[in-house]
């Protein structure tokens, strides 16, 4: 037997006639009864899968902060991470089936109608990470006090780091320390910012770097 979440339009969970009602990150859906397949999936559908897996296994850790980071192209407050995924798909992941991989400077970690920093990381000593962006502003969509914010992955984790309002637009530039425990690992950082009125700009791939000692 079905639930039924938050009234008559809500989403339900379990079972109910022939659908089934779930949900993958508070995103609400409904899917058939599974069916015996008679016949092996095709190859299409395989490279199809594969892709949809990585995306997932990629993104999921890093799921809540992308309801906000994309909700400006979102339907619903809890479908960033669908908008998120789409863009993935379509152009972040490089390769041949089977060896599908995430193409990391392609990965958007937001979207918005603010004005994005370019923005460059380099690894000083101390592991410590200098970031240097644009700090150009005007009236319409690039304020001062716009507040930057940094992504950092560490693929050989799949492990995700968020550095929240480090500096503001205007300032142009601020150094992260992280642990020691970060030496010699080789992480990848992502800049994007927010205004006062929760508004983001699309992500900008910093760079790779080697954490340095």
């Amino acid at each position: 037997m079905g639930t039924i979440n938050n009234g008559v339009n809500g989403g339900f969970s379990g079972k109910a006639g022939s659908v089934i009602g779930s949900s993958w990150n508070g995103i609400d859906y409904i899917k058939g009864l599974y069916k015996k397949r008679n016949k092996p999936a095709t190859e299409d559908q395989l490279i199809q899968q594969a892709r949809f897996k990585l995306a997932i296994s990629f993104l999921r850790p890093i799921a809540k902060l992308l309801y906000f980071t994309f909700k400006a192209f979102s339907k619903s407050k809890k479908s960033g991470v669908n908008v998120a995924l789409q863009h993935l798909l379509l152009k972040a992941i490089k390769g041949v089936y089977p060896n599908f991989e995430i193409d990391l400077p392609k990965v958007m970690i937001s979207d918005g109608a603010l004005a994005e920093a370019a923005c460059v990381a380099t690894a000083i000593e101390g592991f410590q990470i200098q970031l240097a962006w644009d700090n150009d502003t005007n009236s319409y969509n690039a304020d001062g006090t716009d507040q930057v914010n940094v992504l950092m992955y560490d693929p050989e984790r799949n492990f995700f780091k968020t550095f929240s309002d480090v500096a503001t637009r205007l300032e142009g530039e601020k150094t992260i320390r992280l642990t020691p425990s970060m030496v010699g690992k080789t992480v990848h950082l992502y800049v994007f910012l927010k205004s006062r009125n929760n508004k983001y700009s699309p992500s900008y791939y910093a760079g790779e770097v080697v954490i340095l000692a």
